[in-house]
């Protein structure tokens, strides 16, 4: 009698779990077990309320609106000390899509709506956050590719032993060149360039949807310094030079 209940209950999780969705099965095909290289010094927090496992993320710590709470406010994340070091060895565990079995197996207070890469470096686990809009193999790659890829960061096994580590910390040091500057910060969500200027001039912008915005300004390619803050009216006067 024991056996037949639990044949049911398998039968009826296997009914509810599903196909996984086509976009799935195709990630899976070109990355799943793959040995993957950190391209970024990327942020790491808890992963909401799942102690096992870390959020990882190439935008600061709570950027991010991932999930909310019954007012609407965004759940609070904690930061970490230590980052995802660039060049650290990762592998993909498995995609996973808010299917209705996935959403029900999830943590409730979690980004439950979003489809998630699951990764693993020795004991450690953690949770990449696809981003909404993102609806094609092509493009789901190539934003994985630009956090964790198949081949070791250019430019990291050049860094003398002081840049190594501020790059490591996520910190901006000046004369960092701008492959070195994306080493430490990730890729900009903006550029502006002022090709005019004398040097020229680049400003990189990395969001904030609470409006906290950081810009990087490197002169003829070169940083000139720390993160400085740029203010929502302070981007919208670049937006519309």
């Amino acid at each position: 009698m024991r056996a037949i209940a639990l044949s049911l209950v398998f039968a009826s999780c296997a009914t509810l779990e599903g196909a996984k969705p086509d976009l799935q099965v195709q990630l899976e095909g070109k990355r799943l077990g793959l040995k993957l290289y950190a391209q970024c010094a990327l942020n790491r927090s808890n992963f909401f309320d799942d102690p096992t496992r870390d959020l990882v993320s190439a935008h600061r710590v709570g950027a991010r609106f991932l999930a909310l709470n019954a007012a609407g406010k965004p759940l609070p994340l904690t930061a970490k000390l230590n980052r995802v070091h660039p060049g650290s060895i990762w592998y993909v565990d498995r995609f996973s899509f808010p299917t209705r079995f996935e959403s029900i197996m999830r943590p409730l207070r979690s980004p439950r709506h979003l489809a998630w890469v699951h990764l693993r470096s020795g004991s450690s686990q953690a949770i990449l956050v696809i981003p909404e809009g993102l609806g094609d193999e092509a493009s789901v790659l190539k934003w994985l590719d630009e956090r964790f890829a198949a081949q070791e960061p250019d430019h990291l096994g050049k860094l003398n032993p002081a840049l190594r580590s501020a790059v490591s910390q996520g910190r901006l040091v000046t004369d960092m060149s701008q492959e070195v500057v994306r080493l430490a910060l990730c890729a900009p969500d903006r550029v502006f360039m002022d090709a005019s200027a004398t040097p020229p001039v680049q400003k990189w912008i990395y969001l904030h949807q609470g409006g906290d915005h950081r810009m990087a300004v490197l002169l003829d390619g070169k940083a000139t310094g720390k993160l400085l803050p740029i203010t929502d009216d302070e981007l919208k006067a670049l937006e519309t030079r």
